[in-house]
């Protein structure tokens, strides 16, 4: 080949590559609500296609069958609200269409829905009427993620000197803009009025729009459109207030409005298709027919509108898998699916097996497997599985539960704490699911800690029954934990396998070389977690819970304690006090929001006073041990597999 033709080549080969890499694929999913189904179409590049439905009133969400009304995303979940009965209520969706829970009970008709730019806050206009005056036309709004709220924006409001400045009547359409403002269309009048998010002050109206119906604000250009029951288009300056109407030929009664791939697009009322449009040509076409009456359109975030501050890993053992839980900037807590384990997946071989402890250190993750001879299995911060870090059942320790983990903070040293039996019920009582399988008929116990040096994978008794006082045995070490400068905190639900019913256990400390330093005598301690900080939301009220500390449970397993971090543990104030007896078993705590596992009744809780608590995520099989994993964006390519193309 000669030399020029070489060149050719790969020039040509260059662009080839050049085209396949830098042409971006620009996919959207659009929702479409009918009174008894939400159809569901994937766009691809402007090509649209019907997929399955996205939900549909026969499946009697929530064991209740109410008709669709409206739909709000807000990039993780999907709002579906209902009408015509006193039942009404905001259903929640996962992105694939999976029923979640009821979000809100609204108790009248639901017309239109949006959500707030930052994701957080659901609007529903409710209790219309398009032929008469009513008191019943109001503005909801719900807490995305708890679901709290109610009236907003109320019927009518008045200045000071009892002029209306508005009233509601017709509210077909609702919309937030980047400024917190809250756009109302009121289509018997014509009329969109403006409401502060903040605090549901009236800012304004705009009117002249006739027969206005649904909203939708655009960021990229900074404007609200509106639908109206005619061929006209309204787009409404964001910052200036000024209104134009479009009238685009063919175009009728619009319920719906929203953009995709930056064109807009509606279902017709009267007209079995979904039309786009253009303002400044005012034509529009057929993208995909469909039945008529079609209600409120709406296209999913391309990303999620609240970012993701992290992820909380939860080990549920009795289902041999550990979920992954995104957690946004406002601290709400969400499935988000398997991190590790499940149907068909196997590490080294080997299925995950009744995982527990899980505990993570920069991009990795190690999870412990809690049968007898267990692996400590290493896995990225991003699920990727790496390695089998240690198989206890090829050391000499066989007979190690591994259990509870913790890292020195160098990431260097791992312990593992052994315990045979996590699950006992409060009050003796058999947990649904779960094997009675508790201490009373239990003749096997752990009864160390073991140190693990991760660059060379050697394991060592760090300590056990022979580190602690005389006559007393390190039984069923649940918790463990480091500090700052290396000291090893370890929670033993019992002292002596004499005494199993009496609830003596202890907390320790020992310095790095596994010397015990300080101990204390409390009832069957399992949490054993350290925090840097100690600075809680909401705050803890004892002055003396300031800094670094360890945070346990004990006296009845329902309290939470705090001591400080390398004192002698004699020091302990109360962080929670529940009242009933619960066997929680770990603990986390992010920027000062703590959540805690409730294996017994498959709870993730979080603490909201100091003698209450919140349930975030209920349905869990037996959650365990957790961890919590900052968000850093998608996982690295593996080295040595990129590709430069000149």
């Amino acid at each position: 080949m000669r030399p020029c033709d070489r060149h050719s080549l790969v020039a040509g080969m260059a662009v080839l590559f050049s085209a396949a890499f830098c042409r971006a694929t620009e996919t959207d999913t659009v929702l479409l609500c009918y009174s008894t189904n939400v159809m569901r179409f994937a766009v691809v590049d402007g090509a649209w296609s019907a997929q399955s439905d996205f939900a549909h009133k026969t499946n009697s969400y929530g064991g209740t069958a109410n008709n669709f009304a409206a739909l709000a995303s807000d990039g993780r979940r999907v709002f579906v609200g209902e009408a015509g009965s006193t039942l009404t209520r905001i259903l929640e969706f996962d992105l694939s269409g999976n029923y979640v829970r009821r979000l809100a009970l609204v108790g009248t008709n639901i017309e239109h829905m949006c959500i707030s730019q930052d994701g957080r806050r659901v609007y529903a206009t409710v209790g219309i009427s398009l032929s008469s005056p009513t008191n019943s036309a109001v503005v909801h709004r719900y807490d995305a993620a708890s679901g709290t709220g109610g009236i907003f924006i109320p019927n009518q409001g008045t200045n000071a000197s009892g002029a209306v400045l508005w009233q509601l009547q017709g509210l077909r359409g609702v919309a937030t803009d980047s400024q917190n403002r809250l756009w109302v269309s009121n289509r018997n009048t014509g009329e969109i009025f403006i409401f502060s998010e903040t605090n549901g002050s009236y800012l304004g109206k705009i009117s002249g729009l006739n027969n206005v119906q649904g909203l939708h604000y655009s960021p990229e250009d900074g404007t609200v459109y509106g639908s109206s029951t005619s061929t006209n288009t309204f787009a409404v300056n964001a910052v200036t207030l000024d209104a134009t109407t479009y009238g685009i030929s063919g175009l009728n009664n619009r319920l719906g409005i929203t953009q995709v791939h930056g064109v807009l697009c509606s279902g017709r009322w009267d007209t079995r298709d979904i039309s786009s449009y253009d303002l400044g040509t005012l034509t529009r076409a057929v993208l995909i027919e469909v039945p008529a009456n079609s209600r409120q359109i709406i296209t999913l975030p391309r990303v999620p509108l609240r970012p993701t501050a992290g992820r909380l890993l939860v080990s549920e053992s009795v289902s041999n898998r550990v979920t992954s839980l995104t957690v946004d900037t406002g601290y709400a807590v969400e499935r988000e699916g398997p991190f590790a384990g499940g149907a068909g997946l196997t590490y080294g071989g080997i299925p995950l097996r009744s995982p527990r402890g899980v505990v993570a250190f920069s991009n990795k993750v190690y999870i412990a497997e809690g049968v007898a001879g267990g692996r400590i299995l290493r896995f990225s911060k991003w699920g990727t599985y790496k390695q089998v870090t240690l198989d206890f059942s090829l050391t000499a320790y066989s007979d190690c539960v591994p259990t509870a983990l913790a890292l020195t903070p160098d990431g260097q040293t791992l312990y593992v704490t052994d315990a045979h039996t996590l699950f006992i019920a409060g009050n003796d009582v058999a947990w649904a699911n779960v094997p009675t399988n508790g201490y009373y008929n239990v003749n096997s116990y752990g009864e160390t800690v073991y140190k693990i040096d991760l660059a060379t994978r050697a394991v060592s008794v760090f300590a056990d029954s022979s580190s602690v006082a005389a006559g007393n045995l390190l039984l069923e070490p649940r918790g463990v934990a480091v500090d700052a400068s290396n000291n090893v905190y370890c929670s033993a639900w019992f002292n002596k396998t004499t005494s199993l019913s009496n609830g003596a256990g202890s907390l320790y400390r020992f310095d790095s070389t596994g010397v015990r330093q300080a101990s204390v005598g409390i009832q069957n301690p399992s949490v054993c977690y350290f925090d840097p900080d100690g600075i809680y939301v909401p705050e803890a009220t004892n002055a003396l819970i300031s800094g670094a500390g360890i945070l346990h449970t004990a006296f009845g397993i329902e309290d939470f304690w705090w001591t400080p971090a390398g004192g002698d543990l004699a020091t302990r104030s109360k962080m929670l006090d529940l009242g009933t007896w619960t066997d929680y078993l770990d603990a986390e705590v992010v920027d000062g929001r703590m959540w805690f596992t409730d294996p017994e009744h498959g709870t993730l809780w979080r603490r909201t006073g100091e003698t209450v608590r919140e349930a975030t995520l209920t349905g869990l099989y037996t959650p365990t041990y957790l961890t919590f994993i900052k968000e850093t964006g998608p996982e690295p390519s593996p080295a040595g597999t990129r590709v430069i193309v000149q």
